[in-house]
C-alpha cells in the first residue's frame, strides 16, 4: 500500500511538471510586438531630427566678414573647422542610428516563428541577412 502510494505521488508530480512545461513553452511562442509600425517609423524620424539638429559656431563673430583684426579671423576659422568637423562626426552617427534602427524595424516585421519551428526560423534569419552587412559605400567614399 505504501508503496503505491509513493508511486502515484511521484506520477503526479511528473504530470504537474509535464503540464507546467507545456503552459511555458506555449508561452513562450506568442509573437510579442513592442511597437506599431508608425510608432517605430515616428522614433526612427524623431532620432535623425535630433542627431541633425543645425550647429551654431560657437564664437562670438558668427561669420569671418565680421572680423576686424587676424586674431580674430583665426579663431573664427578655427571655430569653422570645428564646426565642420562635429558635421562630419553628426553624419557617422546618424548613419550608425538609422542602421541599427532599420535593423530593429525590420526584427519586429519580420514573421513570428515559433522555437521548434525550424523551417520559419531559417526563412525568418534569411530575410535579415541583407540587413546585418552594412551597405557598400558609394563610388569615391572611403
Amino acid at each position: 500500500m505504501q508503496h503505491n502510494i509513493r508511486t502515484s505521488c511521484q506520477l503526479m508530480r511528473l504530470l504537474l511538471l509535464g503540464t507546467l512545461l507545456l503552459c511555458l513553452s506555449a508561452c513562450g511562442t506568442q509573437p510579442v510586438r513592442v511597437a506599431s509600425p508608425t510608432t517605430d517609423l515616428q522614433i526612427l524620424q524623431l532620432g535623425v531630427h535630433t542627431l541633425t539638429e543645425p550647429r551654431e559656431v560657437a564664437g562670438p563673430i558668427k561669420h569671418p566678414d565680421e572680423a576686424e583684426k587676424n586674431g580674430q579671423l583665426m579663431a573664427v576659422a578655427t571655430d569653422l573647422d570645428d564646426l565642420a568637423w562635429l558635421d562630419e562626426k553628426d553624419k557617422v552617427r546618424v548613419r550608425s542610428f538609422v542602421d541599427q534602427a532599420v535593423i530593429l524595424i525590420a526584427q519586429g516585421r519580420a514573421e513570428a516563428c515559433s522555437w521548434w519551428n525550424l523551417a520559419c526560423r531559417h526563412r525568418r534569419r534569411a530575410s535579415l541577412a541583407p540587413l546585418a552587412s552594412p551597405p557598400a559605400q558609394p563610388p569615391g567614399q572611403p
